[in-house]
């Protein structure tokens, strides 16, 4: 191609009004190229604006398709000959072209994307022209490219998603706005059994008639808006939790999430907490969840439906003032309740308080803790039960109070008695103490043959009792030897099994016969000598009467013989 003039103001034998649209053309961001061909001619740039030379990346001055430094190609890579530019076409085939996309391999090592359109002129005989705009689209090219990457990109994550996803688009019709499927992915495909192609283009109210009455008031709600939306939809009896956000100006996403499995334990778990809390009201005492304040001192986090009748305050008000709980605590029992959770942190641990409800009745309550450990936010967390115990411990203490008065009652007693088992002495009151002559922590462990000592019978034999047989099985006297010497005689009754600390042991009684058998002897020998004295008396009588006949018969005699 042969350069003739490469400058618009240049053009020689030209008008002002010529210049001065020269000098315009020279200030276009736009190339413009004046082309004109001769029959026997190769192709020849009439003149050229700056811009043309910018593009080719050429300085303001140099001579295009001279040097050979640039080269201009098509999309697909091949070199276009200088003929065939839009400009010297247009000129040789007089036709109008538009729009022609060209790539430039530049002077300066830039590459460029142009577009080329070219128009003949009038030509004067054998000489034919044509103007060719070129306008720079590099970087309107790389940002569609960027774009439609973005967009593959974009395209291929949101084919990625394992949840159901699609984009709806807005379309306003005779009825309103009708949405339409702009994009779907696998997962949504396979979720409502449909082909991509069938579903994407089809209307929602066509694709799911039931769906869409509800799906169309958040659809348009998101794109009037432009806030996200979020809700539970229920899809072939499953549970999906549904994401609405805009993507575009008519354009609204959707995301479901199956949230079936989730759902289910949910329930699960909402029916398996709405049987403890049944259960739960049907104990006799109250559960407990608690915390472990900054000062130590437990606080309730739940109650179960019990504590109201234990505490005859309803559950949320001891749950949202701590204070009200401790203020019906006896002063001498809140340090134990304190230490509760200091001692469960080891083993389980319990504890007995007693509180004075607001109506004024006494109650004694038994605190269960639960072994606990601290958490990772430092706090020590734990449970319980709370169970009433005010009967119970009305008992005990009535149950100890009967027992001392019974061990006052046994150990007033004017009769010995001891508790033995396996033939040792657990338990002496202090008048068998007495008998003994010793204290009665003396008699406590000792083998009852050390205390009783066993006679002959009636041959001189002594009996032999085994551990099978029981030598207070029947009533029976004992000698004991007493420290200072004297022996007391002693009678124990036939033994009585009891129990004592949980165990089977023997109840005896114990006499001392000691005076009685004394007091028994003496009379003896009164009545021996009573005895003496009524034979003596009788023998006198009987020697008296003949002595007296004697006498009376003498007494006569002699006053007969006077």
């Amino acid at each position: 191609m042969c350069i003739r003039d490469r400058s618009w103001h240049r053009l020689t034998h030209a008008s002002l009004e010529s210049q001065a649209l020269a000098t315009a053309l020279e200030s276009l961001p736009i190339g413009v190229v004046l082309v004109e061909i001769e029959d026997t001619h190769p192709p020849t740039i009439v003149a050229h604006n700056r811009a043309y030379s910018r593009i080719l990346g050429l300085a303001d001055h140099a001579q295009p398709f001279t040097d050979g430094s640039h080269t201009i190609l098509l999309p697909d890579g091949t070199t276009v000959a200088l003929d065939d530019l839009p400009g010297p076409y247009a000129a040789r085939t007089g036709q109008t072209i538009r729009d022609v996309v060209l790539h430039v391999r530049g002077a300066d090592g830039s590459r460029r994307v142009i577009t080329s359109s070219a128009a003949p002129i009038v030509d004067s005989g054998q000489v034919r022209r044509a103007v060719s705009v070129f306008l720079d689209v590099t970087e309107r090219v790389l940002a569609e490219e960027a774009q439609r990457a973005s967009e593959l990109r974009c395209a291929g994550v949101f084919e990625s998603f394992r949840d159901p996803s699609a984009v709806f688009e807005a379309v306003p019709g005779q009825h309103g706005i009708e949405w339409f499927y702009r994009e779907a992915n696998d997962a949504l495909v396979r979720l409502v059994g449909m082909k991509k192609e069938a579903l994407v283009g089809q209307a929602l109210g066509a694709a799911f008639p039931e769906r869409a009455a509800r799906l169309r008031p958040a659809l348009e709600t998101v794109l009037v808006s432009g806030a996200s939306m979020e809700l539970e939809v229920l899809f072939d009896e499953k549970d999906y939790f549904v994401r609405l956000f805009r993507l575009g100006p008519s354009e609204v996403v959707i995301t479901a999430l199956d949230t079936t499995p989730s759902k289910r334990a949910e329930r699960a778990l909402r029916a398996s907490t709405e049987r403890f809390e049944v259960t739960a009201s049907t104990l006799p005492g109250a559960l407990y969840d608690y915390v472990v304040d900054s000062q130590g001192r437990p606080t309730f986090v739940y109650l179960s439906p019990g504590a109201r009748d234990i505490f005859e305050v309803p559950v949320v008000d001891l749950l949202a003032h701590p204070t009200r709980f401790w203020s019906m605590v006896h002063a001498e029992d809140a340090p134990a309740l304190l230490r509760g959770p200091i001692d469960a942190h080891a083993n389980r641990a319990e504890v007995e308080v007693r509180i004075i409800t607001p109506s004024g009745a006494a109650k004694c309550l038994r605190f269960s803790w639960r072994q606990n450990d601290r958490e990772g936010d430092g706090m020590v967390r734990g449970s319980g039960f709370i169970l009433d115990v005010t009967e119970a411990s009305n008992a005990r203490i009535a149950l100890a109070r009967s027992r001392r008065e019974l061990l006052d009652l046994v150990e007033k007693l004017p009769i010995g008695v001891f508790v033995s088992r396996d033939g040792a002495i657990l338990y002496a009151n202090p008048e068998l103490a007495r008998f003994c002559g010793c204290a009665p922590s003396e008699l406590a462990g000792k083998d009852t043959t050390d205390v009783f000592v066993i006679e002959p019978d009636q041959s001189g034999a002594l009996p032999v009792y085994g551990a099978t047989v029981d030598p207070f099985s029947d009533r029976r006297e004992w000698t004991h030897k007493r420290k200072d010497g004297r022996s007391v005689r002693l009678e124990t009754s036939s033994s009585r099994e009891v129990e004592l600390e949980g165990q089977r042991a023997h109840l005896v009684t114990v006499r001392d016969l000691t005076e009685l058998r004394a007091m028994r002897a003496q009379l003896m020998q009164s009545d021996r000598l009573a005895s003496v004295g009524m034979l003596a008396a009788g023998v006198a009588h009987e020697i008296n009467n003949p002595l007296a006949y004697l006498i009376a018969a003498l007494d006569f005699m002699g006053e007969t013989l006077e």
